[in-house]
């Protein structure tokens, strides 16, 4: 690196400022060397910023901020009499052309005299690079939009009208027009200051002009203005054009009026109200905001990589900002077609952010906002992985870890909601809480409400750890509709009163609800369970009776028929519950039905969404049971909670019935051979009634006389099987103990013939 010329710097002394005054030529500097080797060799020897001197540079190549800058030609000269700018032009700066020139004069009693800015640029390199070093934050902004702004043509003009006497102040007058990729800026105004504010030694004053300036910002498409303005993690807009528009008037370090309007498509923006702005750390001011037909953007990813719906809304506040707390007051409003009303406020300088206010909703869907609370991830993200390790068909939970959740908060937030959604298909109603946000902590405390026509009441706590997300949760429900709050079609009615908790831990969703251990109790009240018909058992025995054949899959069917006749009335149900590892089983139920008793055995999968119980239904056994036996039907439910497959097992039926049956035979061939009690002397009609009076005392048995021998070539097959019925005639008069029957009278007695010995099938159906 070589320089020709000369350099000369003179300390401030007495009442005269410091001065620099150069002339160098050289074919590359890199100033950023340059600096360093300047410091280290001078060390901390302090030097006051020249307000006086020359500087004329000619380098064919230089590097400033790590930015190379080719063909610099600076000629610029200040004192006390002002300061010119002969030419000061950099042939490519990172991309751009920049060249400045004008002159103020300030010998006279007011300065006056004229300076012209123009730029052109195809890309922004440079000036970004410059900002990091000057506003980093506004440098990343600017750089996030480079791509929109380029390319950039920018014409500046400043003129100083001499202050008037009446006035005594000078008169800056201010024009540019700009037009970045396809917006344009059109910005005009004008500012007063004292007439020495623009000397070098007293530019401070300048903070004190008064301003009165008017800016237009039209952009081609209103994305591209909703990103300048910084407004795009919070705002979506379609492609239509857009403009802003914006008047301030007043003191630079006093209050400003300030009135501003943004329409980009549909969406329109209002704001009037007054700013002071003595310096950034220090901003305070009141403002009057209306927000018409904006989409606001979700803060939850949407499935398979899209962006998630946006949220329509509509808003009127008053917003106030003071000492670094930002208060949203007076709100009222739509968002997604729900109310809101309330107020909020924010903490600006506090670490972490504070937050306190009390909001009202019309609706709120309760999921959506946990998910948002925790960071739960999206559900499509996992499914769009195929066979990834993120995925897991099986479950509703995602299995990919938890997100970044809302930034760091400290306070609390009363929140009521109308209508508080649960799932799709449950919502509760007039719902009050506490939102407390903590170091790492989000909990949901006081929760208050109705469901299903009960009441509930919950607390629920998530803290964030090294190991995960920790979840604790409590709840409490009296008297709810178990038709309503139950997952399916209605199939369990009654009222329901539950009381559980629970608590995990896990690194996704699915792992933990999947390590969920707790304990609960349950009481189902004045309940019906549709398609548990207890007169199901009478018409199956009835339909044995009159000929079905007890076959598995028959008796299955009409089973199955039978028990969509009707309900089951359950007069009280109770029991435990215990969850582990993600499975809430059912501990010791007692259920109290009418005609029938019921029997539950089953336990949830509360990470797969999946249902596995058998129902087991018992009925009276009815005249002609066997012994010390009772009919049974098993229903199995299995699957996804809310529409489990429904399986009838009617194995422990189908062998009550074929006992039912033999014994029948049995009962019947004991009547035949005589060794069941002898039925009533007197004859009885064809057309006797089948039912006979359990109460009406049993007649005596006349003793049956002998059966005569036939003769062989007699022999005779005996006739099927019949009903022997009780006689509907007059009972016979009972006998006296002392008193012997009339003995039958005998037919001739046949000559003694060998005869076979019938089997039990001849005797019950004949040869």
């Amino acid at each position: 690196m070589t320089a020709a010329g000369r350099l000369a710097y003179t300390w401030a002394r007495d009442d005269r400022p410091a001065r620099l005054d150069a002339a160098l030529t050289a074919p590359e500097v890199d100033f950023d060397r340059v600096h360093a080797v300047t410091k280290g060799i001078l060390g901390d020897l302090a030097f006051d910023f020249p307000r006086e001197g020359t500087l004329s540079l000619k380098i064919a190549r230089a590097f400033v901020a790590g930015v190379e800058a080719k063909q610099a030609d600076i000629d610029v000269r200040t004192d006390a009499s002002g300061f010119e700018i002969a030419r000061l032009a950099i042939a490519d700066f990172g991309g751009a052309t920049l060249a400045v020139k004008g002159r103020i004069d300030a010998k006279a009693k007011s300065p006056r005299g004229a300076v012209t800015l123009d730029i052109d640029a195809r890309a922004l390199d440079g000036i970004v690079a410059l900002m990091d070093k000057i506003a980093p934050e506004s440098a990343d902004q600017l750089r996030r939009s480079a791509g929109r702004l380029t390319p950039l043509t920018l014409r500046a003009a400043l003129g100083l009208d001499p202050a008037t006497a009446e006035s005594g102040a000078v008169t800056a007058k201010i024009k540019l027009d700009a037009r970045a990729g396809t917006l344009r800026v059109a910005l005009q105004g004008e500012a007063g200051a004292a007439r020495d504010a623009l000397t070098l030694e007293k530019l401070a004053g300048l903070a004190a002009a008064k301003v009165n300036l008017g800016a237009r910002f039209d952009a081609e498409e209103g994305s591209t203005l909703i990103e300048l303005l910084g407004l795009d993690r919070f705002l979506v807009v379609d492609k239509r054009p857009a403009r802003l528009t914006l008047a301030m008037k007043g003191a630079l370090d006093g209050d400003l009026a300030v009135d501003g309007q943004l329409a980009a498509g549909a969406l329109n923006v209002a704001t009037n109200g007054t700013v002071r702005v003595p310096d950034r750390a220090r901003a305070s001011g009141e403002l009057n905001l209306k927000l018409t037909n904006a989409n606001v953007r979700s803060p939850r990813p949407g499935s398979a990589g899209r962006a998630a719906e946006p949220l329509p809304a509509s808003m009127t506040a008053r917003l106030a900002l003071s000492q670094g707390m930002l208060r949203l007051t007076e709100m009222t409003g739509t968002v997604a077609g729900a109310s809101v009303r309330g107020r909020l406020g924010l903490g600006l300088q506090q670490q972490p952010m504070t937050i306190d206010g009390d909001i009202e909703l019309g609706a709120l869907d309760l999921s959506a906002a946990l998910a948002m609370g925790i960071g739960m991830p999206a559900q499509g993200a996992e499914a769009s992985a195929g066979s990834g390790a993120g995925a897991n068909a099986s479950s509703p939970w995602p299995a990919d870890p938890f997100e970044r959740a809302l930034p760091s908060l400290a306070g609390e937030v009363a929140v009521k909601a109308a209508r508080l959604a649960l799932t799709p298909k449950l919502a509760a109603r007039d719902v009050r809480g506490v939102v407390h946000f903590g170091d790492s902590e989000l909990a949901l405390q006081g929760i208050d409400g109705t469901i299903a026509g009960g009441r509930l009441t919950a607390e629920l706590t998530f803290l964030r750890r090294t190991d995960g997300l920790t979840a604790r949760t409590r709840l409490r429900l009296v008297g709810a509709n178990a038709a309503e709050l139950l997952p399916g079609d209605g199939s369990l009615s009654g009222r329901l009163t539950l009381d559980a908790t629970a608590e995990g831990a896990g690194m996704s969703p699915v792992a933990l609800v999947g390590s969920l251990a707790g304990s609960g109790s349950f009481t189902l009240e004045n309940a019906r369970a549709t398609r548990l018909d207890p007169a199901a058992f009478d018409n199956i025995v009835r339909a044995v009776d009159q000929g079905l054949p007890i076959d598995g899959v028959k008796v299955r069917d009409r089973a199955d028929a039978a028990l969509g006749r009707g309900p089951l009335a359950v007069t009280l149900a109770e029991g435990a519950i215990t969850i582990n590892d993600g499975q809430a089983r059912l501990s010791n139920p007692t259920v109290r039905a009418q005609r029938a008793d019921l029997a539950v055995n089953g336990n949830v999968n509360l990470a797969e969404g999946v249902l596995d119980a058998r129902l087991t239904l018992f009925g009276a056994g009815g005249g002609g049971a066997p012994a010390d036996t009772r009919p049974e039907i098993g229903i199995v439910l299995k699957g996804a909670i809310d529409a489990p497959k429904r399986t009838i097992d009617v194995a422990a039926l189908a062998s009550w019935l074929a006992l039912r049956s033999v014994e029948q035979q049995s009962k019947k061939l004991d009547v035949l051979e005589g060794r069941a009690p002898e039925m009533p002397a007197q004859p009885a009609p064809a057309t006797a009634n089948t039912q006979s009076d359990p109460a009406a005392p049993k007649p005596p048995s006349a003793p049956k006389p002998k059966p005569l021998a036939p003769a062989a070539e007699q022999v005779q097959p005996l006739p099927p099987a019949i009903d022997v019925r009780p006689a509907q005639a007059p009972r016979a008069p009972r006998a006296h103990p002392t008193t012997a029957p009339p003995a039958p009278a005998q037919a001739p007695r046949a000559p003694d013939v060998a005869v076979r010995p019938r089997s039990l099938f001849e005797m019950l159906f004949g040869n």
